[in-house]
């Protein structure tokens, strides 16, 4: 670690790639529990969905957000959204075909 920097370089791009799976996990677990809390079925139920990927891409676009803004230097700044950006559309991608599927 060098002067001026907060932590390891191989920290922002592995949350970078741990990050949004455990984000979308926890989505999933939340939303699918609320559901089955709520007993909700058929409209209220695609609704509920709707709400879901909503809040789950306004949460990845924030973590993407922030992991550049804790970003020392452009060139990390860069690799971070670059990696981030990818595992989140990627793990946006597989949660609505995860919900879509059943």
């Amino acid at each position: 670690m060098t002067n001026g920097e907060r932590w390891p370089r191989w920290v922002l791009p592995l949350a970078g790639v741990v990050g949004p799976p455990i984000l979308a996990i926890v989505f999933s677990i939340v939303f699918d529990s609320m559901s089955r809390i709520a007993g909700v079925s058929g409209y209220a139920r695609a609704n509920l969905d709707k709400t879901e990927f909503a809040a789950f891409a306004v949460v990845l676009v924030a973590f993407v957000v922030a992991g550049a803004w804790l970003s020392r230097t452009p060139r990390a700044r860069l690799v971070f959204v670059l990696i981030a950006g990818g595992m989140s559309f990627l793990a946006y991608v597989l949660t609505f075909l995860g919900h879509v599927a059943p």
